[in-house]
């Protein structure tokens, strides 16, 4: 008497190694959409060149004003302390 699989709502019956035939598509579907996926990420980082963190970590615009900030404090505080 063969088994019935409760992966799914179908009343499939599972063989003796217990895969379906749904369940092959289903790992080849995400196989391939893996793949896919790898392929697109792959092809992304090599049409964009690296950028030093330096360079982009400067051009942020709240960095900027941080840096601005601190600048105008540290100024405040050599004039208040008479520090040339």
């Amino acid at each position: 008497m063969p088994l019935r699989t409760r992966a799914f709502a179908t009343p499939r019956t599972v063989g003796a190694t217990g895969s379906t035939t749904r369940s092959r598509q289903v790992a080849g579907a995400i196989a391939v959409l893996g793949a896919a996926l790898s392929l697109t990420a792959a092809a992304a980082r090599a049409q964009t060149p690296p950028q030093p963190m330096s360079r982009t970590l400067a051009a942020h615009p709240r960095v900027k004003e941080a840096t601005a900030l601190l600048d105008k404090w540290l100024d405040a505080q050599r004039a208040y302390q008479r520090i040339p």
